[in-house]
């Protein structure tokens, strides 16, 4: 094939040229190739053989195909390696960059979570039935822990508008007619009545109302101070020995915290001893228990009566036996705490049961102990204190399933003389005397007039979510997938990329008629 353009020059295309023509277009990257636009004006010297295809001169840009290609792929590798950097990578700035935009929230796709209200209006009663048989009691005393307004700790530099729980009322049928006594600046505060020469049946309540809300401690290790920055007037009052359980003699045999016992010690030195931070050493403490520790079954419960009576283990106890209930766990959990230097203390209240299936008002409320924790927050004097449910796997996180009626605050009440822990006169909410022959029977119960959720929250876990219902406890979720979202995010950046670029180079090829 020949041909002649204006200046008489012979443009004879061989075979030769087609070939070199063709082993260049196998070298050009489709996705790299100039456009063809419908205005483009042909140069005069230049014959552009018709094969569908435009011929692209290798290195007429100053590359080589082949490393502009790498070049690229380099580019997006780095690309994805700074997104890692940005939302993995610890410390100063990054925490802050994470903070400001808002990209700490995918660290959460596809994590375990469980879904609460973010608060609750509820109405319970506390009903106390006596019955009295046999003769007349002389007197009998019903100790009533009325439950109190709790802030919430909002951190330095932020306001507080709300309450964590709100109690609205108060309602004693009939009226209290004991003294109240205000243990610790209108947080223990116990009132109830004394009824004197009475016999028969008697029924006794206290009607409460509340507003409760979830709260969620946001802090990570990046925040947490160490041990060294704990107030030294924490650690003298809440990382000692406390809580005494007597023989009939009256000699010490166990503490219920047994931070100073050598296995105790031992135990949460190993579980800590990596980790530089408060937040760190209880989040160590917690995941163990997590993997260790199995809820009370009803045979371990009447076993447990036997040996420790109607009272919580003592820590030591605990440990021994790999199960505990709720106050057991939280006591062991509280003494590891303070093993290592991190005051800690017991919450006690009631915790309702959501379970659509549980729908008698006298089983939706019942006793439940938690406890609280001091974190220092890092390079100041700040300091948060949050809550901690072993047995419901709640972790710096309160539901608006639970109220709060008492907190140790670590001392001794002087009762008729006696100096008795405040532990020991909060689980003796009754007493009564009476001749020989006169039995005196109480049965406390709890009713829920009313429970109503609003809002919706959820709460996300680091760690795998199993089936549950334990008595006791709000346990009850299902298994979630949990792949880390440490590497989720640019895996599937880098897997994904791969195959769109394939499918746009197909549909490129396809639509300039080179392949069909």
């Amino acid at each position: 094939m020949t041909s002649k353009n204006t200046k008489g020059i012979d443009n004879t295309v061989t075979e030769e040229d087609w070939d070199l023509w063709e082993e260049e277009d196998d070298i050009i990257d489709d996705d790299e190739e100039e456009e063809e636009t419908p205005d483009a004006i042909e140069e005069p010297d230049r014959k552009v053989p018709d094969k569908g295809k435009r011929k692209k001169k290798p290195g007429s840009n100053g590359m080589d195909p082949k490393a502009k290609k790498g070049m690229i792929w380099a580019v997006r590798v780095f690309v994805i390696i700074i997104v890692v950097i940005l939302l993995f990578a610890p410390g100063f700035p990054f925490h802050d960059i994470r903070e400001t935009t808002g990209i700490n929230s995918l660290k959460n796709l596809m994590k375990p979570f469980l879904p609460f209200p973010e608060w609750t209006n509820v109405s319970v009663t506390l009903a106390y039935d006596v019955v009295v048989s046999g003769g007349r009691a002389t007197e009998i005393e019903i100790h009533v822990a009325t439950p109190f307004d709790i802030p919430f700790d909002p951190g330095p530099g932020k306001t507080r508008d709300y309450l964590i729980q709100d109690v609205q009322n108060v309602q004693f049928t009939p009226s209290s007619n004991m003294a109240i006594n205000d243990w610790n600046t209108e947080k223990n505060v116990i009132s109830g009545w004394v009824i004197n020469n009475i016999r028969g049946e008697f029924r006794y309540e206290v009607t409460i109302d509340m507003t409760l809300h979830a709260y969620q401690w946001d802090i990570d290790e990046e925040d947490s101070g160490t041990l060294q920055e704990i107030p030294v007037e924490y650690v003298d009052r809440y990382c000692v020995n406390a809580w005494a359980v007597k023989d009939d003699d009256g000699t010490i045999e166990h503490y219920r915290y047994e931070p100073l016992d050598p296995v105790i010690k031992r135990t949460a030195e190993q579980l800590t001893s990596d980790e530089p931070t408060v937040l760190g050493k209880v989040k160590a403490i917690f995941e163990w228990m997590e993997d260790h520790f199995n809820y009370t079954s009803p045979e371990e419960r009447q076993r447990d009566r036997l040996v420790y009576g109607d009272y919580p283990k003592w820590a030591t106890g605990c440990l021994s036996d790999w199960y505990g209930d709720c106050d057991d766990q939280s006591l062991l959990m509280a003494s590891l705490c303070r093993a290592v230097g991190i005051p800690a203390w017991l919450e006690i209240g009631y915790l309702y049961d959501p379970s659509p299936t549980n729908e008698d008002p006298t089983q939706k409320w019942g006793g439940h102990g938690w406890f609280s924790v001091l974190i220092p927050l890092k390079d100041s004097d700040d300091f948060v204190i949050a809550n901690i449910d072993p047995v419901n796997h709640e972790f710096l996180f309160r539901d608006p399933y639970r109220f709060t009626d008492w907190v140790d605050d670590g001392t001794y009440m002087n009762v008729n003389g006696e100096d008795v822990y405040n532990l020991d006169y909060y689980y003796n909410y009754f007493s009564s005397s009476a001749p020989s022959g006169v039995v005196v029977d109480p049965s406390p119960s709890t009713i829920s007039n009313s429970f109503e959720r609003h809002g919706s929250i959820k709460v996300y876990t680091d760690r795998p979510l199993t089936d549950g219902n334990l008595p006791g406890t709000q346990q009850q979720f299902s298994s979630l997938p949990t792949p880390s979202p440490l590497l989720l995010a640019p895996l599937s950046l880098l897997f994904l990329a791969v195959p769109i670029r394939r499918a746009f180079l197909k549909r490129d090829q396809c639509s300039d008629g080179s392949e069909h």
